[in-house]
C-alpha cells in the first residue's frame, strides 16, 4: 500500500516538473503579448480599429500593467467603452482605483458609463464617491449613482439609499426605488435579513411608485418567512386588490396557511 502511494507521489511530481516549463512559457507569452497590446494603445498613430481590437484581447489577458493606458482612454469618445470593458475584467484593486479616479475628471455620459463599470465590479471603496453624485443636477448621473449603490449592496450602501428616500421626487423616485430593490436582493443573498427588511420598510413608507412599494412589501414577507405572518395577514385584509394578490402569492411561495391567524385576529377585534 505504501509502495503504491509512493509511486503515485513520484508520478505526480514528475508530471508537474514536466508541465512547469510549459506553464511558465505560456505566462511569459501572455506577458509579452500584453506589453505589445499596451504599445498599440499608447501609439498616437495607431488606427482606432486596431486599438479597439487590442482592448478586446486585453479583456482576456490584461493585467495591472495595462491599467494606466486604459484609464487614459476613458475620455476617448470612440474607445472609452472598450477601455471600460477591459477595466471591468482585470482583477485586483488597480482597475478599481482607476475607475474611482475617473469619476472626478469625467462628466455627463462618460461619467455615467464609469459609474456602470464601478457597479459591475461592486467596488465598496467607491461608496463615498458614488454617494456624492446622488445629488447631481444631471438626472441620469443621479440615477446611475443610486443604481450603483444598489449593486454594491453593502450595509453602508443600504443606509445611504434609505436616508435618501426622504428626498425622493416624482422624477427621481423610480430610479431610487429600483436601486433600493436591487440592494434588498443583495442584502438578502448575503444573509443580512434585518438590513434587507429595514430597507423594505423604508421603501414602503416613501413617496415612490406603488409597484415599487408593493415589491418591497413582498420582499420583506419572503425574507422574514413564517415570522412575516402578521404582515401577510395585514395584506390579506387590505381593500387593495393588488395587496391582496401579493399576500396570496407570498403565502403560496412560503407554503404557509394564514387562515388561522386571520380567524384569531378577527376574534380579537370582535366586541
Amino acid at each position: 500500500m505504501n509502495c503504491t502511494r509512493y509511486f503515485k507521489t513520484i508520478t505526480l511530481a514528475a508530471c508537474l516538473l514536466a508541465i512547469a516549463p510549459a506553464i511558465l512559457s505560456a505566462q511569459d507569452a501572455a506577458t509579452s503579448e500584453t506589453a505589445k497590446l499596451i504599445a498599440v494603445l499608447s501609439a498616437a498613430d495607431t488606427p482606432v480599429f486596431d486599438k479597439a481590437k487590442a482592448c478586446q484581447r486585453l479583456a482576456i489577458i490584461g493585467d495591472d500593467s495595462a491599467v494606466p493606458v486604459l484609464a487614459s482612454l476613458l475620455v476617448d469618445e470612440q474607445l472609452s467603452a472598450y477601455a471600460r470593458d477591459v477595466l471591468e475584467a482585470i482583477p485586483g484593486p488597480a482597475a478599481d482605483i482607476a475607475l474611482r479616479d475617473a469619476l472626478s475628471r469625467l462628466e455627463g455620459e462618460r461619467q455615467v458609463d464609469v459609474l456602470g463599470s464601478i457597479g459591475a465590479r461592486r467596488d465598496a471603496d467607491a461608496i463615498d464617491a458614488v454617494a456624492a453624485l446622488l445629488g447631481s443636477d444631471d438626472a441620469a448621473t443621479a440615477a446611475a449613482a443610486a443604481r450603483v449603490l444598489g449593486q454594491i449592496g453593502t450595509s453602508e450602501a443600504a443606509d445611504i439609499l434609505r436616508n435618501t428616500l426622504s428626498e425622493a421626487t416624482a422624477e427621481s423616485g423610480p430610479a431610487l426605488g429600483n436601486a433600493c430593490l436591487i440592494c434588498i436582493l443583495r442584502l438578502t443573498k448575503q444573509g443580512e435579513a434585518d438590513k434587507a427588511v429595514a430597507l423594505c420598510d423604508a421603501v414602503e413608507k416613501a413617496n415612490l411608485p406603488k409597484h415599487i412599494r408593493l415589491a418591497a412589501t413582498s420582499n420583506a414577507i419572503l425574507t422574514l418567512g413564517e415570522a412575516a405572518l402578521p404582515r401577510l395577514v395585514e395584506q390579506l385584509k387590505s381593500d387593495d386588490e393588488a395587496r391582496f394578490r401579493l399576500a396570496l402569492n407570498a403565502a403560496r411561495l412560503l407554503n404557509v396557511d394564514p387562515s388561522a391567524a386571520l380567524v384569531a385576529q378577527f376574534k380579537t377585534q370582535s366586541p
